[in-house]
């Protein structure tokens, strides 16, 4: 999967100047258009919400590009898989390496923000940040595996999950904290695999109120499923793929 996943980040910078900036750039672009519309439009937000809107972004930005990628995974190597006898769970699991790295230097940065623009580095960032890294790599590992099988039969997906991608994302607190949300549909977040997402990286670098244990825990459950389904797909329909593609 390395040895893939070195290959792929090779091909994606080659002729390009900022190589993997790129990846940050849309992350920074949604932050200032979310500024703007919330702090200099509307006068809310206050003037910490910039770091607080990135520190969602960054993470969510790792979650789509591991899931986007990972759709077509599969389906675009079919000519590979004519002629190779290869597991195919290398090419959902070469996306999320990828994405990987590449959000490794947009934590940097987030890093380096949360320091400078109101954020709380402690002792808590040394014990949240590296739990909620593990827990949602696999969480995006887990997602990849199954949408790459998805992606074999259902070549529509990739078109629906662009416009589920969005409608998750505003349906999540990343552009507002969940003790801003209404009492009576605060369960509704609960439920969203990516709210405790959120509320760990700003428990990390922001010092916020940690995840509910039950939330934290929810997501554990989920993204262990997730793995176990999606390795489980993989593995029954492998010998499938080459003669559907």
């Amino acid at each position: 999967v390395w040895y893939s996943a070195r290959a792929e980040l090779k091909v994606r910078n080659l002729g390009t100047y900022l190589g993997h900036l790129w990846w940050l750039l849309d992350p920074l672009m949604f932050m200032v258009v979310y500024v703007f519309l919330v702090v200099v439009v509307f006068d809310r937000g206050g003037p910490g919400y910039a770091i607080f809107v990135f520190s969602a972004l960054v993470p969510w930005k790792w979650t789509t590009g591991c899931l986007n990628d990972s759709i077509a995974s599969v389906r675009a190597r079919s000519g590979l898989i004519q002629h190779i006898a290869i597991p195919k769970v290398v090419f959902p699991l070469t996306a999320v390496v990828v994405n990987t790295v590449r959000f490794a230097i947009g934590l940097g940065v987030l890093l380096v923000g949360a320091g400078l623009f109101g954020g709380r580095l402690t002792l808590a960032t040394l014990v949240w940040l590296p739990l909620i890294l593990l827990i949602h790599l696999a969480f995006n590992a887990g997602l990849a595996l199954v949408l790459a099988d998805a992606g074999v039969f259902l070549a529509d997906i990739r078109n629906i999950m662009q416009f589920g991608l969005r409608l998750w994302f505003y349906v999540s607190p990343g552009l507002y904290a969940v003790g801003s949300f209404p009492q009576r549909y605060r369960f509704l977040l609960g439920l969203n695999p990516v709210t405790p997402l959120f509320e760990g990286y700003r428990t990390a670098l922001l010092g916020a109120p940690p995840p509910s244990p039950g939330t934290l825990s929810w997501l554990v459950v989920f993204s262990v499923f997730c793995m176990w389904y999606g390795l489980h797909r993989m593995e029954r329909n492998d010998s499938r793929y080459a003669k559907v593609l």
